[in-house]
């Protein structure tokens, strides 16, 4: 049995839903080309195209074995941050075959094949652990005295702090976590009316408006990228929402995450430049290492 069949078995046998319930749909492979010249793809994530065209994703956050193969040829940090560019431009987006190329020549998908399980995220993390190799595996964290490192990207974080909201404050929960986090704000310039789309993933329309953040992540760069996405949503959302709230959430690593810890000190360094102007704009900000206590600072806010 190849492993397709393997794995659309594993999907199909899922205990924790009936046939009716299923979640079906076509899943490939997110593939990198680290280098153009030799034509070597590596499976970088996996996508998922849902009945309405919708893409979903997930990516790896640790491109470090690529130095097995190309040890200083590239910059595994512009690798990364074009991964991380890859995933904020993908999830969620209308699925196009050419979307790939769209965003990098280094970047392909594989042909999409049949999928289904009891959940988009089950169907993800199933073909994640089983297609992306670049991921070490939790046996390797025997080598070195600290843990394995294994970052989360925005999404993964925010699906966590939802089912924890849910499980702790099922009602707040319903009135804070929009179905989409996309929403579109229109802006009069100079006679012309310009559209915006802005990411806000915690939204009481009216009352609250709040983004959550990853800096969870093995690289400085991805986390910084991310933050200034974050604070651009929202800058945006304070100059057209009026009378809301503002909060960002930031998960970050901490010192039994497996992280130096001269490397940790640069990222407290680097969260806190980045958002201290928010601060100033008087955006409430969390910054925790923990999805608890992020999600209790969620429930601070919102009180």
């Amino acid at each position: 049995m190849n492993t397709v069949n393997r794995l659309l078995e594993h999907l199909d046998d899922a205990p924790t839903a009936s046939p009716a319930a299923l979640t079906r749909g076509r899943w490939f492979n997110i593939r990198l080309k680290p280098d153009l010249m030799s034509g070597e793809q590596f499976n970088v994530g996996v996508g998922f195209i849902d009945h309405t065209e919708t893409l979903h994703t997930r990516f790896t956050d640790d491109l470090s074995r690529l130095r097995c193969f190309y040890d200083d040829r590239i910059d595994i940090d512009d690798m990364g941050l074009l991964v991380e560019m890859a995933a904020s431009q993908f999830d969620r987006a209308v699925f196009e075959t050419q979307l790939a190329e769209t965003v990098s020549p280094q970047l392909a998908f594989s042909s999409p094949g049949y999928a289904a399980g009891a959940s988009v995220d089950d169907i993800l993390q199933t073909f994640f652990d089983q297609t992306v190799s670049l991921v070490p595996p939790l046996t390797e964290q025997a080598q070195t005295k600290r843990p394995y490192f294994r970052g989360l990207n925005n999404d993964a974080v925010r699906h966590k702090l939802r089912d924890w909201m849910v499980h702790q404050h099922s009602e707040l929960a319903k009135r804070l976590f929009p179905d989409d986090a996309s929403i579109t704000v229109r802006a009069d310039d100079g006679g012309r009316t310009e559209e915006h789309i802005i990411d806000l993933p915690l939204r009481a329309p009216g009352q609250l408006a709040g983004s959550i953040v990853s800096a969870y992540c093995s690289s400085i760069q991805t986390a910084e990228l991310r933050l200034l996405q974050s604070a651009l949503s929202l800058n945006t959302a304070m100059r057209h929402l009026k009378n809301e709230r503002y909060g960002m959430f930031v998960l970050r690593p901490d010192k039994d995450s497996g992280i130096d810890h001269k490397v940790l000190s640069r990222f407290d360094d680097m969260i806190d430049e980045s958002v201290w102007k928010l601060h100033d704009a008087g955006v409430y900000v969390g910054i925790e290492s923990s999805i608890p206590d992020l999600g209790n600072d969620i429930v601070k806010w919102a009180a």
